[in-house]
């Protein structure tokens, strides 16, 4: 399999024992609606300053957090423990076949070589940054699309705001109030 999307723009990024994925988290924004995130490997919890807990504070705040990963470090293996927040705001995925390193949000897509564990921090890393809508708009389709159809899911979060599936419910109320006033014309 191979999928290609022309880059128009953007950056190349180079780092090494840098906290680059506060870099990444610095340029989100209070309109981010939500972050997808695909690593190889992703520690969980272990410790207090772990972008596992920058991603729970973020989740707390609204964002909605897509998290695919093919292995989980500081956690049992088969299964998945985090706190409460993360359960409730983070659908967790698994890919065992995943090696790919995504981070996108509605402004910008990370794609580099780095996973998002703390053993990245001390290797030459590099990736490209997208600021490009239409970009982005593909990016997330390949992962909400393909990427997460082959994942096991291993935590599908319990809360959601209510207000998200407004928009559907009044559609539905629409077609059915249009439903309604044929059956009574054709009467």
């Amino acid at each position: 399999m191979k999928k290609e999307i022309p880059l128009q723009e953007g950056k190349v990024v180079f780092f090494k024992e840098s906290d680059f994925w506060d870099d990444l988290l610095a340029r989100y924004n209070k309109e981010t609606k939500a972050i997808y995130i695909a690593t190889y490997n992703f520690n969980f919890n272990k410790y207090e300053k772990s972008f596992y807990q920058k991603l729970s504070h973020l989740a707390n705040l609204g964002v909605r957090v897509n998290l695919l990963y093919a292995k989980m470090t500081y956690a049992e293996e088969d299964k998945l423990e985090v706190e409460e927040i993360f359960k409730n705001f983070v659908l967790c995925a698994k890919l065992t076949t995943n090696h790919s390193k995504l981070f996108i949000t509605d402004d910008f897509a990370f794609i580099g070589s780095a996973n998002f564990s703390f053993g990245s921090n001390n290797n030459y890393e590099c990736g490209v940054i997208i600021d490009n809508k239409e970009i982005i708009s593909d990016i997330r389709k390949f992962y909400c699309g393909e990427l997460l159809e082959e994942s096991e899911f291993t935590n599908v979060p319990e809360c959601f705001d209510p207000f998200e599936l407004l928009p559907h419910i009044l559609s539905v109320v629409e077609e059915l109030s249009k439903i309604e006033k044929g059956r009574i014309i054709h009467l």
